[in-house]
This record gives structure tokens, sequence and C-alpha cells, in this order.
């Protein structure tokens, strides 16, 4: 069989071979190409919290939250006037969020210098001016105000709920127990809850759960934007069911069960 051939530059008596300073040009031509024709989209991360599942052992029991944020492709430009902005993350399966946590839970870093952004009201600071569940408690929102300053620009910025060391600050999610849909001995199933993300602008009720009605979707809407991820594998565990010891009578009765198989053997 012949091989395939080799990429190879010849130089021939009248055609000088190409100059590396060139060859070097042309490369970099190709990767910028291939970079302007590549669109840019956010990203939804994740803490991805493991949980045992023999732990789960009703819906009302409330888990709390790992961090779960957004990374942003457009920047946060707030050096003309203030920018308020709303997030909000979803829930799947049957799980719902038990409370929304406290404004602490929310945080923000700069995207390209990694250095967080504080929350208060001066310039450059941004403030929860609200926080909630919508009516289905599938949903948590985020209304939050970046103020205006001469060089406040939040470049792609990263945007975080449960994000507070303190845990009782963090949001908190149950009816889990439906989400893992039960548990049998031996049973080695990996089961994980979704969490997806929207960010809407220009709301028209800041205080209010924001929908494309209200308000105009943004990050979410770009293309190639990731905005679903895991937020908790059930890890797979060994049930272990423990009984008392059985009466006379069913002693009795597995006798004549294990003489009958042992019968059916010989």
């Amino acid at each position: 069989m012949r091989s395939a051939p080799a990429f190879v530059i010849t130089a021939f008596k009248d055609r000088p071979i190409v100059k590396p300073k060139l060859v070097s040009r042309l490369v970099a031509g190709a990767f910028l190409t291939v970079a302007a024709s590549c669109s840019m989209a956010g990203q939804i991360v994740s803490g991805l919290g493991w949980i045992a599942r023999e732990s789960i052992t009703t819906d009302a029991q409330a888990v709390t939250a790992p961090k779960v944020g957004y990374i942003f492709i457009g920047d946060i430009d707030a050096r003309l006037q203030d920018q308020t902005i709303q997030i909000q993350f979803t829930l799947g399966s049957q799980a719902t969020w038990a409370t929304p946590g406290l404004a602490a839970s929310i945080v923000m870093n700069d995207g390209v210098t990694g250095q967080p952004v504080s929350q208060g009201s001066a310039a450059g600071q941004y403030s929860v001016v609200a926080l909630g569940l919508s009516a289905d408690y599938k949903t948590m929102f985020a209304t939050i105000t970046v103020h205006s300053g001469t060089n406040v620009l939040v470049k792609q910025p990263v945007l975080a709920i449960a994000g507070s060391a303190t845990a009782a600050d963090n949001p908190q999610i149950n009816h889990l127990k439906t989400v893992i849909d039960g548990l049998d001995q031996c049973d080695t199933r990996t089961k994980s809850l979704q969490v997806s993300f929207k960010h809407y602008i220009a709301l028209s009720n800041p205080a209010a759960l924001a929908t494309d009605a209200t308000a105009v979707p943004d990050e979410h809407v770009r293309a190639a934007a990731t905005n679903t991820g895991s937020l908790l594998t059930f890890s797979p565990g060994i049930f272990m069911q423990v009984e008392a010891t059985p009466a006379a009578g069913k002693l009795a009765a597995y006798a004549e069960l294990i003489a009958a198989r042992q019968d059916q053997v010989l």
C-alpha cells in the first residue's frame, strides 16, 4: 500500500524557496481568519455539588445550592449612567428553590482582570435591588444595578449566585427526593440536576421576574451560548435495609422454602 504523500517545500533552480517571514505571515493570517469566523458566546459555570443519594429522604429536605455563575461576553458599561440587569437561574426536573438566599450570595467579578466588584452604592459598586422566586419556585432571579462612574466598565463580567462564604446566605433547593426517583437496594444509578440561565436588560419592572415581553433578552440569546449545566450530581450508594429477626413461624416457612429449592436442584 502506498503511503500518503508528505507536504514538502521544494526549491527549484528558477523558483526560490518561500521565505520564513512570509510563511509566518501566512500562518498568522490563517489563524486570524479562523478566529474572525468563530462567534463568541457566554458560558454557564457551576461548582457541581456531589450528594450521596441515600442522604436525601424527603422532598421537604432543603439543600444549600453550590455556587453557579455565568461568564458574559458583553461588558457592563456604566461610565455614563447606572446599568440595571437581571439574571435568572431555573432548576430542571422536579426540583424547586426553597429560598432565594440573601443579597450577599450574589457575587460579581471582572472577567478580564479577575478583580471582584464590591457591593455598595458608590460609583463602580453594585447593588442587588431585587431578589426573589417565580410563582412556581422553579426560577430564582436577581436584579442588579451597577452604579455609574467615570471609569466604570466591568469587562466580560462573571456573575454568580450562592457565592457567599456563609452558607446561611446562599439559596436552598428542595423536592430532591423526587429528582433521585427513590433508591433501591444495590442501586448504582447516577442522577443529576440541571440548571439553566437567562439574562435581561431594559427591564420595565426591575422588582419582578423579567420575561421576553417585559425586558430585552441578552446574553442567553447570543449565538452558541451555553446556558444549561449540571448543578448537583447524586452519586450511587448502597441502600442497606435492616429487619428484625423473624418470628418462629416465619423461620419455619423459610426453612421449608429452602428445603423445597434444594429438592428442585437435586
